[in-house]
């Protein structure tokens, strides 16, 4: 599977999917937050994932931009 493929499948399959580093503060504060609100959501750890790399060159220059242009992100 490309990264592009392994992104649409993750977010067609799960209502909420984490992509996070396990090395991030602000990863591991996202990841407690979403858990304390009761959801139960896929967590891709980046640095982990043999494709991760990947997944993340898709999410920002795919993702990053739609959820700016639309509100729901702030860089």
């Amino acid at each position: 599977m490309t990264p592009d493929e392994i992104v649409q499948q993750l977010t067609s399959s799960y209502a909420v999917v984490i992509f996070s580093k396990s090395d991030c503060c602000m990863s591991v504060m996202v990841k407690h937050l979403i858990f304390t609100l009761g959801a139960g959501p896929k967590v891709v750890e980046l640095d982990e994932h043999v494709n991760g790399s990947g997944i993340q060159d898709v999410l920002y220059n795919k993702l990053v931009p739609h959820l700016k242009e639309a509100g729901a992100l702030w860089l």
